[in-house]
This record gives C-alpha cells, structure tokens and sequence, in this order.
C-alpha cells in the first residue's frame, strides 16, 4: 500500500535543516521563497518502509521566527511525524529543543519524533548525557548526528521515521464521529443559518459539483472546537462577500472543495 504523511522539521534559526535537505538524492526540494513568506518550505520524498509499503513523506519545513508564531498552531496541525533539529556545535539550539517539544505535543500530539543533530563534524558543545537524558526523558523514537555530506544516514533516518509512522496511524484509536447537535433541537434562527451555510457552500468553486449536503450539516452542527472556529470564519467570509457583491464590481468566489478537487489540488 502506499501512504501520505505530514512530517514537521523544525528547530531554530541557522542550524542547517534547509542545508540538510539540499543535500539528499532523493528529496525534491520545493519553492525556498514560501519559507520566508508563508513561513514553511515544503520538500517531499518517497521510501519503502519494512513491510514492503511506500510512504510519501511531505517535510514542513518551519520558519522559527517570531512574525510566524501566529500561525504554528495551523502549520503544526494534521503532522503524523516530526524531525527535530538542533547544532551540536551551539549549545543554546539545543535549550531550545524543550520549547518546540512542547509546541509539537500541543498542536500535533504525541506523534513520532526523531531528533537530528547537525554540524557534527564542528566542535561539539552538547554533551552526550545532555542529548540522552532529553531523549529518555521526552521519549523520542531515535536520534542521528549528521553532517552535509552523511547522505546514507539521511535516507536511514527517513526510513526509521516512515516505519515509526505507519506504526503510529495503525496503533493509534480511530478518530471519535462528529459531535452535533440533531437537527430537531435547532432553533428557528439556527435552522436559518445552517440553511444559509449549505446553500452558500453548496457547489464546489472549482468544479461546480454538487457538494454532499449531509456532510456540510454535520461539519455546520459540530462542536468540536476546532471545528466551531472555522465554521466562524467562513461565515464571516460569507458576509464580506455579500458586502463586496453589493459594493462592488469585482466577485469573489468562495467555496468548500469538492472531495475530487481537494485530492487533485490541495493535497
């Protein structure tokens, strides 16, 4: 079977992950200037995993500085593995290390980590008993030293972290089904707006399909949190439409992707 995994790769400022990628065979490198501007570089690479599966491995590479704090919540969500950086000759990247931990464990959970050291042909200032203790600690699922030019233990690690994933997504509990309310429970104003939400997003913007009714229900009518916030903002986005339809000569079109455009486009 073949599969397709978020993976985050994150660490601070100027401990060569980009330099990392750069010099590995098998990795396509994707667009650098979407680093700086959208805060992420995204890079991707395809290994066999030992149970004789493929697994596409899709890195996220983070931009650590503080303009793009806003948005980790969202660029660290949906990861089912991360590799964690840090330069063995800087000690203050490995301080650093317990403050992304903790981001990952927040937004992404307790998916697998392997922790990277870079520049290991440099002086080093961490100690071994330093990495050990924070790697039994925090339970990570390996640890690799590199430098530019260890290619084969560059495809080793992304062998470890594609196995520790599937294992991962085969273990882990299905996730829960939707909480919603039932519909004879709503309001006359409420009934209002779930009217207005499918009808507003009845059509896929791409293909002009017809989106399934049932599943935009459900999605309006949840209350899972994360769940409420979007369902927020696009209803905010549906008033601004209707502001710029009546203002304005321009049109913007808004939408939910269809299931075939979202597989084809955005995934």
């Amino acid at each position: 079977m073949s599969y397709l995994s978020k993976v985050l790769v994150v660490g601070q400022e100027g401990i060569g992950k980009r330099t990392f990628f750069a010099s590995c065979d098998d990795v396509r490198i994707g667009p650098e200037s979407s680093y700086n501007t959208v805060g992420v570089a995204i890079n991707t690479t395809q290994v066999s995993v030992n149970d004789g599966d493929e697994i596409r491995l899709i890195f996220w590479n983070i931009n650590p500085r503080e303009r793009f704090h806003f948005i980790f919540p969202s660029l660290f969500r949906g990861a089912a593995g991360c590799l964690l950086f840090f330069d063995i000759s800087d000690h203050s990247s490995f301080e650093a290390l317990s403050r992304w931990l903790n981001l990952i464990r927040t937004y992404s959970g307790n998916i697998p980590i392997v922790l990277i050291a870079t520049k290991s042909d440099l002086s080093h200032n961490v100690f071994n008993e330093e990495i050990d203790d924070f790697i039994e600690s925090n339970e990570l699922d390996g640890y690799f030293s590199t430098t530019n030019k260890s290619k084969i233990v560059k495809n080793f690690i992304f062998k470890r972290l594609g196995n520790k994933i599937l294992s991962f997504l085969r273990t882990r509990p299905s996730l829960p089904a939707f909480n919603y309310k039932w519909l004879d429970h709503l309001s006359e104003e409420e009934r209002e707006s779930l009217k207005s939400f499918v009808s507003f997003f009845s059509r896929c913007p791409v293909c002009k399909s017809e989106n399934h009714k049932n599943y935009l229900e459900r999605f309006y009518l949840s209350e899972d949190a994360e769940k409420v916030k979007i369902r927020e903002k696009l209803e905010e986005l549906m008033e601004y439409s209707y502001y710029v339809g009546s203002n304005f000569t321009n049109e913007i079109i808004l939408g939910i992707p269809c299931c075939n455009c979202f597989e084809k486009y955005f995934k």
